[in-house]
């Protein structure tokens, strides 16, 4: 069994183990912790891990795919062209 919530809290708030104030995986990694995402949601609790974490860079999108024309679009564009 892993170490508990308060144990984690304690550990990540260590500023003397390394690994603290770090990233989910560089903290589980030099703790060698068991379980990685019992550890990570204990961590989600903390604000100090939760408030400072680095904003996701890319956001997966969907795709998109029209099959119709725009009227309008065309007449901006086309302004002396009659459809």
């Amino acid at each position: 069994m892993g170490p508990g919530a308060e144990e984690i809290h304690k550990l990540y708030g260590n500023t003397r183990l390394s690994g603290s104030y770090e990233g989910a995986r560089s903290f589980i990694r030099n703790r060698k912790l068991d379980n990685p995402k019992e550890v990570e949601k204990h961590l989600n609790f903390l604000p100090s891990y939760s408030l400072f974490k680095p904003a996701r860079k890319s956001f997966q999108r969907q795709r998109v795919q029209i099959n119709f024309l725009n009227y309008q679009v065309l007449s901006v564009d086309f302004p002396f062209y009659n459809f």
